[in-house]
């Protein structure tokens, strides 16, 4: 068991999820209410982390998980889809998964039209016409090919095997990192974690955008189960095959097969 995932579900877990207003971890609340957050949009769910860190075989670090206009449609456009989305959500908060199912929730076909879709997986039917970055499409048009199993099987598998981990899990329309929000404890838990995994060994760690908030200056601090992208590299944040995450993740997931839970 991975110490440093236990530390992140601990901390995460006393997080009061009751139907609320306001949403914010309460050792986090002090240094908000000394810092301008109007771009945080506090009345949904914030998002720590997105999928399954214990069966994770592959964790890609980013910055802050964004809250748009199509966010916002959807939500009121399918109120069933989005109560069950709510859900899965706070799953990922207290990582409380069953077992099976899609904990890296985009890739779940029963959330075909939630915009998060159209960024990791694509082909979403989206409320608001908006580009689609479907940044791990090619991961799994490419293992569909090398396992020969329906496309659908390999979203299942990114769904159990890759997470995603936010530097400041508070949702916003117009990030910005301020000096004040490094201070937050669930920034240091976040942090924290992504040196435990490292140091641990267990896992492929990619650290994508604003490396600097992680610890790392470039691509010169990769190794062995450590990926790092330059500050170019990074404003993109690229998963295709032509990137170095994207090609790691693609060997990672060869090595452990078209099994899923």
């Amino acid at each position: 068991m991975s110490k440093g995932i236990e530390q992140f579900e601990n901390f995460w877990r006393a997080m009061d999820l009751a139907p609320s207003a306001t949403y914010i971890h309460q050792k986090d609340a002090h240094v908000m209410r000394d810092e301008n957050h109007r771009d945080f949009q506090f009345q949904v769910l914030p998002i720590p982390v997105l999928g399954n860190l214990r069966s994770a075989e592959v964790v890609i670090l980013m910055l802050n998980a964004g809250y748009g206009d199509n966010d916002e449609a959807w939500a009121h456009a399918r109120p069933h889809e989005h109560a069950l989305m709510v859900e899965a959500q706070r799953a990922n908060i207290y990582q409380s998964h069953q077992p099976g199912g899609y904990p890296f929730y985009d890739f779940n076909p029963a959330f075909k039209t939630h915009p998060g879709v159209g960024y990791w997986k694509g082909g979403a039917e989206l409320a608001i016409k908006q580009r689609q970055m479907a940044k791990l499409r090619g991961v799994a048009l490419e293992l569909q090919v090398r396992w020969g199993v329906p496309l659908e099987h390999v979203h299942k598998v990114i769904a159990q095997k890759v997470a995603v981990l936010q530097w400041c899990p508070y949702r916003s329309k117009d990030f910005k990192r301020s000096g004040n929000l490094a201070k937050l404890p669930s920034v240091q838990a976040a942090r924290k974690l992504a040196c435990s995994l490292v140091d641990e060994n267990q896992r492929l760690v990619i650290v994508t955008r604003h490396v600097e908030a992680w610890g790392y200056d470039g691509a010169h601090d990769s190794r062995g189960n450590l990926i790092v992208y330059d500050r170019k590299q990074g404003t993109s944040a690229s998963l295709t095959l032509n990137s170095a995450g994207g090609r790691a993740i693609l060997e990672r997931l060869l090595q452990g097969g078209p099994s899923v839970r």
